[in-house]
C-alpha cells in the first residue's frame, strides 16, 4: 500500500474510518477543504484510496472493504473508473458522493469541457446510486435534485483560518492587484481585461497586476504584470498568499449555471489572508458579502469594474478597512473551529447502515457502456481486417 493510500490525518482516539476515491491528491484544495480538514476535526480516520503512480491510476478496493464509509468525490466517476465503482457499489458499506461543482453543465469554453463531458453519464450513475449526496451550495443542491431522488445535503465550505491568517498590507512602492486561478478562468478574466489594462496604463509605475497560476495572453509582455506559477499544493498556496504584498484581489465570474453553483471559497481565503476583494455581483459572492463593508460587488461591465478598482487605488485606507471587516466576519463565522455540533451527524449516522443498492441506478450508464463496448469491438475488427492494409501501404 502506498503512502497516499495509507490512513492519513488519523486522530489517536478515533474509531471511525472513511475511504476516499478522488482524482485529486490529498495536497490539493478540494480534498483538504471538503474532506480532510473537516472530517479530521471530527476524529475520522481518512484513507485516500486512489493514487497516480508511474503514469497509471491505482485504486485500493481491498482497503475500502474495511472502513465505515466510502466517499466518491467530484469527477472520479469516469469511463476508466467504471469497474472500480461497480465493485464499490457491491460492498455493503454506505456511499457518499461529494461534489462542489456542477459537472452536468460544463460551459463549452471551459478548458476541460471535452473530458468532463465524457464523465457526465458516470457521474449521473453515482448520483443515482450513492446513499447520500453532499454539496457545497444550495443552488448546486437544487441542480442535482433534477437527477436523483437520493437525499442531498449542503455542507458549506469552511476555512482553516490559521493556514491563511495574515494582517492586511498597506501599499508600499506600488498598489498590487492579485488575479488568481488556472487557465479554466479564461472567460472570467475576459470581464476584467479591458478595465485592468486601462488601470495599468493610467497608473503606470504605480500599480502592478500579479497573476497567480496563469497569465492570459492579453497581459503577456506587459511590464506592469508579474506571474506566479500555479501551486497545486494547497498549503504552499496559502503560505505564498500570506507572504505577498497585495492591496486588492479581483474575482470576476461569468454568468453561467456552472458558476452560479460555485462556492465563496476565494472570499474565505482572501479575507482570512487580509486581502480586500472585488467580486462579480453573482450568487457565490452576493450571498455572503456585504457590499462596501466586507468586499466590493461589481456588475460584469467595464465601467463597474473600472470604478471599483479605482476606488481602492485612490483610497488604500478604505481597502484596509474592507480587509479588516471581512477577516473578522470569516474568522467568527466561517472557520473549521466554528462548525456546528450537528455538522457531522450525516457521516456519523451512516455508520453501520450498509449500502442500499438499486437496479434502476445502473440504467443511466448502461447505454454508454454498451456504446463503448460496440465501438471497441468495431475498432478491433477494423484493425484486423482493414486498417492494417493502410498502415502497410504507408510503409511502401
Amino acid at each position: 500500500m502506498s503512502t497516499q493510500q495509507k490512513e492519513s490525518n488519523i486522530p489517536a482516539h478515533t474509531n471511525k474510518s472513511v475511504a476516499v476515491f478522488s482524482l485529486n491528491p490529498t495536497t490539493h484544495a478540494c480534498p483538504i477543504i471538503r474532506i480532510i480538514s473537516p472530517l479530521t476535526e471530527n476524529n475520522w480516520a481518512i484513507s485516500w484510496c486512489a493514487e497516480y503512480i508511474n503514469s497509471a491510476w491505482h485504486f485500493n478496493i481491498d482497503h475500502a472493504k474495511t472502513v465505515d464509509l466510502i466517499i466518491i468525490q467530484r469527477h472520479f466517476p469516469a469511463p476508466f473508473t467504471a469497474e472500480t465503482i461497480k465493485k464499490l457499489l457491491k460492498l455493503n458499506i454506505p456511499i457518499i458522493y461529494e461534489t462542489d461543482d456542477l459537472f452536468f453543465d460544463i460551459p463549452r469554453k471551459h478548458t476541460s469541457h471535452k473530458n468532463l463531458k465524457k464523465c457526465k453519464p458516470y457521474i449521473k450513475w453515482v448520483v443515482k446510486s450513492a446513499d447520500q449526496i453532499v454539496t457545497s451550495t444550495d443552488i448546486l443542491k437544487t441542480s442535482l435534485c433534477k437527477h436523483t431522488t437520493k437525499p442531498i445535503h449542503v455542507l458549506k465550505n469552511t476555512i482553516d483560518f490559521k493556514l491563511f491568517s495574515s494582517s492586511p498590507k498597506m501599499k508600499r512602492n506600488s498598489f498590487n492587484i492579485l488575479i488568481a486561478g488556472t487557465s479554466t478562468h479564461q472567460s472570467d478574466w475576459d470581464i476584467i481585461k479591458a478595465p485592468l489594462l486601462e488601470v495599468l496604463k493610467k497608473h503606470q509605475g504605480k500599480v502592478r497586476a500579479i497573476f497567480f497560476g496563469h497569465l492570459p495572453r492579453a497581459f503577456q509582455n506587459n511590464p506592469a504584470v508579474d506571474l506566479i506559477d500555479f501551486q497545486g499544493d494547497y498549503k504552499q498556496y496559502a503560505n505564498t498568499l500570506k507572504r505577498l504584498s497585495i492591496q486588492a484581489a479581483l474575482v470576476p465570474l461569468e454568468k453561467t449555471a456552472f458558476n452560479d453553483c460555485k462556492s465563496n471559497i476565494k472570499w474565505l481565503e482572501y479575507s482570512s489572508a487580509g486581502i480586500p476583494g472585488i467580486y462579480s455581483n453573482s450568487t457565490p459572492y452576493n450571498s455572503c458579502i456585504e457590499n462596501g463593508k466586507t468586499g466590493l460587488l461589481a456588475d460584469n461591465t467595464k465601467t463597474a469594474w473600472l470604478q471599483a478598482i479605482e476606488s481602492l487605488i485612490n483610497n488604500p485606507e478604505y481597502a484596509i478597512e474592507l480587509a479588516t471587516h471581512s477577516q473578522a466576519i470569516v474568522r467568527n463565522g466561517y472557520t473549521i473551529d466554528n462548525l456546528p455540533k450537528n455538522y457531522f451527524s450525516l457521516f456519523d449516522n451512516l455508520i453501520g447502515k450498509g449500502h442500499k443498492s438499486t437496479v434502476i441506478s445502473e440504467l443511466s450508464i448502461t447505454p454508454t457502456l454498451i456504446k463503448e463496448k460496440m465501438l471497441s469491438k468495431f475498432s478491433v475488427f477494423l484493425n484486423k481486417h482493414f486498417l492494417w492494409r493502410l498502415k502497410s501501404h504507408r510503409k511502401l
